[in-house]
């Protein structure tokens, strides 16, 4: 399994999710999974795990 990890802030984290969610690119088709993740003191900053097999 290959694990891809981004970190970034992003403005708003609400219509950061919805685009995400979205699945422009159709990570899902591919055999993708995500974790989110958020610290508890910072709403605006995303953490996000992409898992696909190799």
């Amino acid at each position: 399994m290959t694990t891809l990890r981004f970190e970034y802030a992003v403005a708003d984290f609400d219509p950061w999710r919805r685009a995400f969610h979205g699945d422009p690119v159709h990570r899902e088709t591919r055999g993708g999974r995500h974790r989110i993740l958020r610290p508890v003191d910072g709403r605006n900053f995303v953490a996000a795990d992409l898992e696909f097999a190799a």
